[in-house]
């Protein structure tokens, strides 16, 4: 594999999504297969990591009520 491009596996760990996200954006974009796998070029990262976000916000986390007239 060459230095500037990246697979499947090495886009996602990089950009903190799973390898089936990689793909779908891939799709999307009508990028193409090279041979059986996904070789991913300079301009393809780009233009991948502007379609994901990293990870899953955080949720909030629900404030317990508290009576103090007890």
């Amino acid at each position: 594999m060459n230095d500037d491009t990246l697979s499947t596996i090495e886009l996602a760990a990089k950009l903190n999504v799973t390898p089936g996200r990689i793909r779908q954006i891939a799709l999307s974009l009508n990028l193409q297969r090279r041979g059986r796998d996904w070789l991913f070029s300079q301009d393809d990262i780009e233009a991948i990591s502007a379609h994901t976000r990293s990870g899953m916000q955080p949720k909030r986390k629900k404030m317990r009520r508290t009576d103090n007239n007890a």
